[in-house]
């Protein structure tokens, strides 16, 4: 699923009740509502339920799970955009329409990662029909990639630099196949992102009965095994069931959202380990799994790509 029609479809209907430049700091109890969220403008805001849900870099995780502040991976990728169609074809084989694609180095600790997609409906059409008034992304066909690499690798100074990311993903991608090589050349700069992969830890304790988190900002993890998205909405469709079977019994707003912490954090962190597992797998140094990977699979399943 392409993430900027995701987040429009999430955001419609909600004129007026999102606000951008007031980036939460800390939640306190008490206030009219149960709880009082901090901003960074000094302004304040009531509340009866606090969802930590902005990612990795989470101001609110370290008051809410004290003791679950992510642990470093050596692992990182730099995620680049690339049109799917040139003169008229598909640059993707259609043999490989409906796959992710992972191909490994023949040097241990960097791999590439490719996917298209590809639109049944442009999004600003459907917007149109379905959500007229409502924001609409773009809405061209793409490819989606990743260069994965080792974070010593990435020269000083490189993050936040768009053309110095792309430059280290065309010149770490000059031994892959051709396809690969022309995914990075045509990419689209400004779709340029560098991501320092790492694990989340399991939170031991949470500190405000009325308060959680969910996704990334609870159970951050390596892209291997493509699971961070779906937790996060399994996450989301979890405590929203909570919440609304709370108010529905009359039972609390604490023991919603313990239950909902109590049934996460199992299914969540065990995505967390699998993903882990699985990038130490295909990334790491050791010469047989490696040997494995790059000589023995593919000649177990070959696909023909065209180099040109």
């Amino acid at each position: 699923m392409d993430r900027l029609t995701l987040r429009s479809i999430l955001q419609s209907g909600l004129d007026g009740r999102i606000h951008y430049g007031r980036a939460a700091v800390a939640v306190d109890n008490g206030g009219p509502a149960g709880l009082r969220l901090r901003f960074s403008d000094g302004s304040a805001a009531a509340a009866t339920v606090v969802v930590g849900a902005e990612g990795v870099g989470s101001a609110l995780r370290a008051q809410l799970m004290p003791d679950a502040d992510p642990a470093d991976t050596p692992m990182a990728g730099i995620y680049g955009r690339s049109p799917l169609w040139r003169d008229g074809a598909s640059v993707i084989p259609d043999a490989l329409r409906t796959s992710g694609v992972l191909s490994i180095a023949d040097r241990p600790g960097s791999a590439f990662f490719f996917t298209s997609m590809r639109f049944g409906e442009s999004p600003r059409e459907a917007f149109s029909r379905l959500a007229p008034g409502s924001y609409a992304p773009t809405g061209d066909d793409y490819v989606m990639w990743a260069l994965l690499l080792r974070r010593d690798e990435l020269p000083p100074g490189v993050r936040g630099d768009l053309r110095a990311l792309w430059h280290v993903a065309a010149r770490m991608s000059i031994d892959f196949h051709p396809l690969v090589r022309r995914l990075v050349d045509t990419a689209e700069l400004d779709a340029t992102v560098l991501n320092l992969f790492a694990t989340g830890r399991r939170p031991l304790r949470w500190a405000v009965p009325r308060a959680t988190m969910m996704g990334d900002a609870v159970h951050v993890m390596p892209p291997f095994g493509a699971h961070g998205g779906n937790t996060a909405l399994r996450d989301a469709a979890l405590l929203g069931h909570r919440l609304v079977e709370a108010r529905r019994n009359g039972t609390s707003v604490e023991e919603a959202i313990a239950g909902y912490q109590d049934e996460m954090v199992p299914y969540a962190f065990h995505a967390v380990d699998n993903a882990a597992r699985l990038m130490h797998r295909l990334t790491g140094g050791a010469a047989a799994p490696h040997w494995v990977l790059t000589r023995v699979l593919p000649r177990l399943h070959r696909v023909t790509v065209p180099e040109a």
